[in-house]
């Protein structure tokens, strides 16, 4: 297992607890505004995490990105996230 950086660690704690907390995945733009960091440096942060096999995401999919086990890797979660659902299904507004 490769070793997390505290701010990567940090993202990926926030990623995790996103995902249990409210059932589905944050998008960029909100672990950006739950960690006080820029979009670009979330963008940074989650490609090292995707590299080292602790956050999986779906090309061009909003709200994908999913904290995993990287002994087990992408096939076993640590939390489901459905992304299929539309933003409206969580804050109960038609976008």
């Amino acid at each position: 297992m490769k070793k997390l950086s505290p701010q990567q660690q940090q993202v990926y704690n926030f990623v995790e607890r996103y995902c249990i907390e409210k059932g589905f995945c944050p998008s960029l733009a909100d672990v950006a505004r739950g960690l006080n960091l820029h979009d670009s440096t979330v963008a940074a942060y989650t490609n090292i995490l995707k590299k080292k096999g602790y956050v999986v995401s779906e090309y061009r999919v909003a709200r994908s990105l999913r904290a995993v086990d990287p002994e087990k890797g992408a096939e076993k979660p640590v939390v489901i996230c459905n992304s299929n659902e539309s933003e409206a299904d969580h804050d109960g507004n038609n976008l």
